[in-house]
């Protein structure tokens, strides 16, 4: 997953990162919803991107193999 259009600049974007990277999940999403940095809302549309993708992948292999 990846961010098209961001205002935000690359070095306020990886303080950011950096302050979800290698927190679980739903500690993540919390921290960047109550964040006030405005980049914060694009790493988290980038997140639930990331989320959706891998588990429509996990579905998708799920479904091929039945088992």
């Amino acid at each position: 997953a990846t961010v098209a259009e961001s205002t935000a600049t690359l070095s306020r974007m990886r303080q950011v990162a950096d302050m979800i990277r290698g927190q679980e999940v739903d500690k993540a999403l919390g921290i960047l919803r109550f964040s006030t940095r405005h980049s914060s809302r694009d790493l988290e549309k980038l997140l639930l991107s990331a989320i959706a993708a891998a588990v429509a992948s996990s579905d998708n292999s799920t479904n091929a193999n039945p088992g």
